[in-house]
């Protein structure tokens, strides 16, 4: 029984110092989630500005020169918007994991100052709030890389349906409603996908089902 005190003692130090790791690790991670979403952004916008710009020259100069470069344009941009896609798709699957790390953490930090250890007491309000950050809100920078991606995704789409089409004076009509349904479809998408994980378990949100 004289032992009992001291395994607590060594069971508290343990958790205090598990605690202590995970703490710094997710914060390196919710840093890499962040970093992430940002290099995305950047190499989506590069390749894209390539591609529209490489799609546009083969399309001018078939027109210019009387060479059918036109399927090679199309195939570009075709590649292009699945990728566009597919870069939308991890952004909003790391928004979901930053969130999910942010708000461990904002957990960890009420716990700990919610004794006011040497006096401490949190006067500027350090976010210690588990419901924070939501998964989608217009004010977040995220959501906004997001909507450039969407942007982009819309306007290759458009390209795409402005060079593909048979020559007239619709093309650029079909390029313009393109453009704003393709754009409209994604936005209505990730935020519908995001704001569905609020309220839901971490592994929901995750995994899609409950562990």
């Amino acid at each position: 029984m004289t032992q009992q005190p001291a395994v607590d003692t060594l069971r508290t130090e343990a958790a205090v110092r598990f605690l202590d790791t995970d703490f710094s690790e997710c914060f390196a991670e919710r840093r890499r989630f962040d970093s992430l979403i940002w290099e995305v952004t950047k190499f989506t916008f590069t390749a894209y500005s390539a591609m529209l710009a490489a799609a546009v020259g083969l399309y001018t100069f078939s027109l210019q020169q009387q060479v059918d470069l036109v399927p090679a344009a199309i195939a570009l941009l075709s590649v292009g918007v699945v990728v566009g896609l597919f870069m939308l798709l991890l952004l909003v699957r790391t928004r979901v994991y930053f969130v999910i790390v942010t708000r461990y953490i904002n957990e960890q930090r009420r716990h700990f100052l919610s004794d006011h250890p040497v006096g401490f007491e949190n006067q500027s309000m350090m976010l210690t709030d588990v419901d924070r950050p939501a998964f989608f809100s217009t004010r977040s920078t995220h959501a906004w890389a997001a909507l450039l991606v969407i942007a982009l995704n819309a306007a290759l789409s458009s390209a795409l349906g402005f060079i593909g089409a048979p020559a007239g004076g619709r093309r650029g009509i079909l390029a313009g409603v393109i453009f704003v349904v393709v754009g409209v479809a994604q936005a209505v998408v990730a935020v519908a996908y995001l704001r569905s994980r609020d309220g839901i378990s971490p592994s929901e949100a995750v995994f899609g089902r409950r562990r």
